[in-house]
């Protein structure tokens, strides 16, 4: 059976797509319905299914929307959406993310049905293409995407390694190793996906695979994860390593974690970028230049601290500016232009950036002096529960709240989520914790609100860009 997602706002609607299709019949069953674009998105990464319906108009996240990051993720399959009439712009929007079906509201189970039958025909085609390739134990491009969507296992393999290799590279034949699969390629890199029966094995099979590909102007950059689930996460890993390398040399293989030296241990600038934009809208001036001091020190001690700090001030002034903007102010009247350029030391950066940002705090209050109490009185909310399982509903009913009005409104007012702002009031916490106390960091996680530690390590590293072990050590060195 052929798995599939539902997500639309009227509860009403999936249920009655569950009880008026034969799913069976054609092939498929449904493996979750969704409420809004978050909650399919969250349902999108745990089932991965093969086919997916989504309602143009949601909060969070529209069809569209959705549609977007789906294919920004590697998904390959069809995509249909549930439109009303007066929704034709969004289905045109939607033609640029290879939407295909398009059902109107009320439903046609004629018009669903004879789409079953072409999706179903499509994927079979699909799996016949990758169980051919499989008898060759060689895997290429977006087959292997669709063995990790599966959830499967390969037998004799407990580690992964990732492998992209930067430059044309000489071709590696199907039979260099039954575990070695191609992951993708473009006009830049390859990238390999390599088992292994343990990390050791992983490492020794990923240089052997180096060898034979090297050539003049190629090197490589990998990663070993433990699961086919954190391969693309591997593969982004390797992508953000490569763009700190300096002095790279032919047929080099860079081990992402100890490649570049301390460049390596930069977490992901972008994260504390955004929570010095948080800060800016909770027009909390200490805490921002807390997090901007911190920045610039830590980018002090890299051997790339010109790179890693253009990328926090063009980050920070492209959120300062759409911030006024939505304001309907000229960013001009409000924000000195910044003469980077001019400075000597990345510490004058640093006086500019506060001076920016201080800037857009002042507009902010004078043009909203008096702003939304109600959302003023979430956020403090949130600010003093984040610790807490904040669950959406329990909150739109403690401020008597349409739960999905509040998701909508939040998001825009905060330019974030409410899981993703509960996520980054935790972390902010998290990195205070880790610098100024002794405490484990997995009494650190249960201080915050993870009661899972691997959960915590998820989002840490999402928002840093390594582990919590290796940020506490890099700030004792």
């Amino acid at each position: 059976m052929y798995k599939v997602l539902i997500a639309d706002d009227e509860r009403y609607i999936t249920d009655g797509l569950k009880l008026i299709i034969d799913w069976e019949k054609y092939g498929f069953e449904i493996c979750a319905s969704a409420e809004s674009g978050d909650e399919a998105l969250e349902l999108y990464e745990k089932f991965k299914p093969d086919f997916v319906m989504f309602d143009i108009c949601m909060p969070v996240h529209t069809g569209v929307e959705l549609a977007e990051i789906l294919r920004s993720r590697g998904y390959k399959n069809d995509i249909a959406l549930l439109t009303g009439y007066s929704e034709i712009e969004f289905a045109r929007r939607a033609v640029k993310y290879k939407v295909k079906y398009y059902f109107n509201k009320p439903i046609n189970v004629n018009e669903v049905e004879n789409a079953l039958k072409e999706i179903k025909e499509e994927l079979d085609k699909k799996s016949i293409f990758e169980n051919d390739y499989e008898d060759e134990g060689f895997v290429p491009d977006e087959i292997i995407f669709r063995k990790i969507s599966r959830g499967e296992s390969i037998e004799g393999c407990g580690a992964w390694g990732v492998l992209t290799v930067f430059g044309c590279g000489k071709k590696l034949d199907a039979g260099a190793d039954e575990n070695i699969y191609r992951l993708l390629k473009n006009r830049r890199s390859k990238t390999y996906v390599i088992g292994g029966a343990d990390e050791a094995e992983c490492r020794k099979k990923t240089e052997k695979c180096m060898e034979l590909l090297k050539d003049d102007g190629v090197y490589g950059v990998y990663t070993i994860k433990n699961t086919l689930a954190e391969i693309y996460d591997g593969y982004t890993q390797n992508l953000s390593v490569n763009s700190r390398l300096t002095g790279k040399q032919d047929g080099g293989l860079y081990d992402t974690k100890n490649a570049a030296g301390e460049d390596v241990r930069l977490y992901n600038i972008l994260g504390e970028a955004d929570i010095a934009i948080l800060c800016v809208k909770n027009r909390d001036v200490s805490e921002l230049e807390r997090v901007i001091e911190s920045v610039i020190a830590d980018a002090a001690k890299s051997d790339s601290a010109g790179r890693v700090v253009g990328i926090f001030c063009a980050y920070i002034e492209a959120q300062l500016l759409r911030l006024i903007s939505e304001l309907g102010i000229n960013p001009q009247e409000v924000i000195t232009e910044p003469d980077f350029e001019a400075c000597e030391s990345i510490w004058e950066i640093k006086d500019i950036l506060i001076r920016m940002c201080s800037e857009t705090i002042k507009a902010v209050k004078e043009a909203n002096p008096k702003p939304d109490t109600n959302f003023e009185c979430i956020e403090k909310y949130l600010r003093e529960h984040f610790r807490e399982e904040i669950v959406i509903k329990d909150l739109a009913g403690i401020f008597h709240m349409n739960h999905v009005y509040l998701g909508v409104v939040f998001s825009k007012k905060a330019g974030m989520s409410i899981k993703n702002y509960v996520h980054t009031l935790r972390m902010k916490e998290v990195k205070r914790l880790i610098r100024e106390t002794d405490a484990s960091l997995k009494d650190i996680a249960y201080e915050v609100g993870y009661n899972n530690y691997n959960n915590f390590f998820v989002w840490f590293e999402r928002f840093f860009g390594t582990t919590p072990e290796e940020y506490r050590k890099n700030l004792n060195k």
